[in-house]
């Protein structure tokens, strides 16, 4: 309980500082680094103060005409079970890993947000965050649907520009510049 006080207020604060900051293109980095710790504060309130789980669906192309995937799923493993073995970072929560093989496609992206937002893989339960897709189209697909089920998105690799339209995609975020 204690972390939710802290959470709100670092909410708070972000969200302060964005207002200020938000004309500013030249911190655009910045800026998209303070969204993602929103968003990712958002989930965590949810998580701690709500006690739930928090599952993540993360898109890795495993197959298609880029097939990278093993080892980002793999770096995403040990990540996931570095955090879950700390006991200081979610206390007594566990962080769940669902991946999916987006191809690099648009078609196949979109396709498994939906199966990843409705629970159709082992645990049965809607994910809570994604993280991906790699390549740009299906960044493009995949991040309106995650704006429709209002669940946020964060890529490591999509750098389409058209991703940048927080109309179409205000729940999209990027660990990468656009093009």
């Amino acid at each position: 309980i204690k972390w939710c006080k802290h959470i709100k207020l670092g909410i708070s604060f972000i969200a302060k500082r964005e207002k200020k900051n938000i004309l500013n293109m030249s911190r655009k980095v910045i800026l998209i680094g303070r969204y993602l710790l929103m968003m990712v504060l958002f989930k965590m309130e949810l998580v701690l103060c709500k006690s739930k789980d928090l599952t993540v669906g993360l898109f890795v192309p495993w197959t298609g005409h880029w097939p990278a995937g093993k080892n980002l799923a793999s770096a995403a493993s040990i990540a996931i079970d570095d955090i879950n073995s700390s006991p200081n970072l979610l206390q007594n929560k566990t962080l769940r890993l669902v991946w999916r093989d987006d191809r690099c496609s648009g078609r196949y992206s979109v396709g498994e947000t939906a199966q990843l937002h409705y629970g159709t893989h082992y645990n049965k339960t809607g994910v809570d965050v994604y993280i991906g897709p790699y390549c740009s189209e299906g960044c493009e697909s995949a991040g309106l649907l995650a704006a429709f089920f209002d669940t946020p998105m964060i890529s490591y690799s999509c750098s389409s520009t058209r991703m940048s339209k927080k109309d179409e995609y205000p729940t999209f975020a990027r660990t990468k510049i656009s093009a």
